[in-house]
């Protein structure tokens, strides 16, 4: 759970801003993912949307190469 840094509401773990702040915003390029979050297998800080790092990921099966 994480709160938006514009309006203290709550919006996704990897998101900076709530979804009604960043329309508002304008839609500011790459500030909607770029809060760092833990990766669900190994606990690293990751960005982006993803929920694995790329060691994870491979060895889900996720990525294939």
């Amino acid at each position: 759970m994480a709160y938006c840094q514009r309006c203290g509401g709550y919006c996704a773990d990897h998101y900076t801003y709530c979804r009604e702040c960043y329309f508002k915003l304008g839609q500011p390029a790459g500030m909607a993912i770029s809060r760092g979050h833990k990766c669900r297998g190994c606990g690293a800080t990751i960005y982006g949307r993803y929920n694995y790092c790329m060691s994870c990921a491979k060895r889900k099966g996720f990525i294939k190469k």
